[in-house]
């Protein structure tokens, strides 16, 4: 008798929500994390998610070397994402960065994802993924964290869905 494979499943999903400031430090290096909330539907349906990001500064500070795009490294990330029937998914961080820009208050985001376990239909499942997107500030003044955010992109990888 052969044992079974691993399903490969490639995805892809679109996203949008909010991001706020939290008191939250994640590593205890001082830097507080944000908390995102997004609605996503793609691939594998519709689905909400929770997602937490701390950031610290890249050692080469700009990036494109434009001077006035600031890039940060992310030390942190975790997710988990809910879908309609109450599958879900945990993903957490292989590497990212964020490059901004304080003059317009924008951003945007490259994030390499592991996925960490599942439940119901993603129960065993393993994959990676990458998270990208942009996003706005709606309260801060330049060069100041901001405490309200908006945020918009896409997520898209392959999961090995458990035979």
């Amino acid at each position: 008798m052969m044992a079974s494979i691993a399903e490969a499943k490639p995805f892809k999903r679109s996203y949008s929500g909010w991001i706020v400031a939290t008191e939250i430090d994640t590593n205890g290096d001082g830097r507080r994390a944000d908390s995102v909330t997004t609605t996503e539907k793609g691939t594998f349906g519709r689905a909400t998610a929770n997602w937490q990001g701390e950031l610290e500064p890249n050692p080469s500070g700009t990036c494109d070397n434009n001077p006035g795009i600031f890039k940060f490294d992310y030390v942190a990330v975790t997710g988990i994402e809910i879908y309609h029937k109450g599958d879900g998914m945990a993903w957490g961080l292989d590497q990212g960065t964020l490059c901004s820009n304080p003059l317009f208050g924008t951003f945007t985001f490259e994030v390499h994802l592991v996925l960490l376990g599942g439940t119901g239909r993603f129960e065993g499942a393993t994959g990676s993924a990458i998270l990208s997107g942009e996003g706005v500030g709606l309260a801060g003044e330049p060069g100041v964290r901001a405490t309200h955010q908006a945020v918009g992109g896409a997520i898209e990888g392959e999961i090995f869905l458990a035979p």
